[in-house]
């Protein structure tokens, strides 16, 4: 749509009729210079009363978000949170938890997790295009991904701590000659389970924004825009087709887990027992493959922290008036 016009007043204002071309400027479509039309307003002198008009509240400035910046931002995080918790796994700085939702549980990385499902749930809460239903998912998703952080799944997920240990909460108070003391609060046993279904809330919230990232990437980051994605010829670029490549597997990746890691909380809710999913901890790599997918994803729609993917200047083409807003091209 032609959303961004500019007045350039003619010499036929002179005569008392003002008379006005339009052109269009960016993000919008250019206009071959044959395609141009004006519009006649009324006299000057119908404005010469300026006592009847009436003062307009000014709006409040609309600022430009680099949305590539932002999917990159994103996409480094769900990225970089696997690993990073894996890493600390794996050189014991922490103990290697059954799920990566487990490392709630664990000094420090439990701090970590959480602020990067907080981050991810904001940005998703905020995140705008010009279609309500992707605009309202996106926003369940961002509350899913804060359910997520806000509502821990259940037990530690760390066979070499044996019984139960939450993640506790103390008030220390100084004492004399230096010594410490350590005020418990008075619930007993200490924990940090909000209500007794948190685990529910918790598998409930990373179903829906698992389900929301594998639909986003296969019905909003694959779309094709025939301004911008097409040739004359209506060949799709080489560009896009890589990242249609990408966002179609990242996809197939989180349903994939998705699917797998219901299956086995069906299977658990039914008394089933699957001993094989525990010993190779399935929920762990699964969560690892999953946000690893989003983060993939999401880093190539930023092009790859700004350095690859680009699509080349298209060829011109007739006018088209269904161009994608600024900054939503995928």
């Amino acid at each position: 749509m032609l959303r961004d016009l500019v007045y350039r007043i003619s010499p036929k204002a002179q005569t008392g009729d003002m008379a006005a071309s339009y052109r269009a400027v960016e993000p919008g479509p250019q206009i071959p210079d044959n395609f141009s039309f004006s519009v006649v307003s009324r006299p000057l002198e119908d404005f010469a009363d300026v006592s009847r008009l009436k003062p307009r509240a000014l709006k409040a400035p609309h600022y430009r978000v680099n949305q590539q910046a932002l999917a990159n931002l994103v996409g480094a995080i769900a990225l970089f949170l696997p690993i990073g918790l894996w890493i600390a796994g794996e050189r014991h700085l922490a103990c290697m938890r059954d799920s990566i939702s487990h490392f709630y549980y664990a000094p420090f990385y439990g701090s970590v997790f959480v602020a990067a499902l907080a981050m991810i749930g904001a940005f998703l809460w905020a995140y705008r295009t010009e279609e309500k239903l992707q605009n309202r998912l996106a926003a369940l998703a961002g509350c899913a991904a804060l359910g997520i952080a806000l509502f821990p799944t259940s037990l530690h997920g760390c066979a070499g701590e044996g019984p139960f240990v939450a993640r506790g909460f103390a008030d220390f108070a100084e004492q004399a000659e230096g010594t410490v003391q350590v005020l418990l609060p008075a619930q007993a046993p200490i924990t940090f389970q909000l209500a007794p279904w948190s685990d529910y809330v918790h598998y409930l919230s990373a179903g829906v924004m698992f389900a929301f990232l594998g639909w986003y990437c296969w019905r909003v980051l694959s779309r094709v825009d025939a301004a911008v994605h097409l040739s004359a010829d209506a060949r799709l670029s080489p560009e896009k087709t890589t990242r249609n490549l990408f966002y179609l597997l990242c996809g197939a990746v989180i349903f994939a887990a998705l699917g797998m890691m219901g299956a086995n909380f069906i299977a658990h809710m039914l008394g089933a027992s699957w001993d094989w999913w525990d010993d190779w901890d399935m929920t762990f790599w699964l969560e690892f493959a999953g946000l690893m997918a989003f983060g993939v994803s999401w880093i190539v729609k930023g092009r790859l922290f700004g350095l690859f993917l680009f699509d080349k200047a298209p060829e011109p083409r007739a006018p088209y008036f269904w161009a994608m807003a600024e900054g939503q091209d995928e």
